[in-house]
């Protein structure tokens, strides 16, 4: 029993370092006349971010990015796959932020028949404003 109560304790405690956290991504799927491609592998439209590798887009689950407190976090938005345009966002997770990739604190990706949306917290700490918005 005491080592439950260790075990759970350690995980209500947190990471060692206060410094690491995560972000967490959630991708929408907004297109209407122009759909994402559904292909596999490269072709698929899909999210990269070092350490984690690429997920493809939209997923249901979100995407957690290992980031450290007050450093720059980058991602790499594919919206047609790995030969089309590479979308590549910095990101910053601050110490007021929620640190264990919360919904609070999540950055939204949302990809219509033009555009491609980035919004949500570590944006607004990286760049100032809470929304970016790049050509698909």
């Amino acid at each position: 029993m005491r080592v439950l109560a260790l075990v759970v304790s350690l995980l209500l405690a947190g990471p060692a370092t206060a410094a690491a956290g995560a972000i967490r991504i959630g991708m929408f799927d907004d297109t209407e006349s122009k759909p994402l491609p559904s292909g596999q592998g490269d072709a698929r439209a899909q999210v990269w971010a070092k350490g984690v590798g690429s997920k493809p887009f939209p997923e249901a689950a979100p995407l957690d990015i290992p980031a450290e407190t007050n450093a720059v976090a980058s991602i790499s938005i594919y919206p047609d796959g790995r030969n089309g345009n590479e979308i590549a966002v910095s990101l910053k997770l601050t110490a007021e932020m929620c640190q264990g990739g919360c919904a609070r604190d999540m950055v939204q990706i949302s990809i219509s028949d033009e555009n491609v949306k980035v919004f949500g917290a570590p944006v607004k700490a990286q760049h100032g404003k809470l929304e970016l918005e790049f050509n698909r």
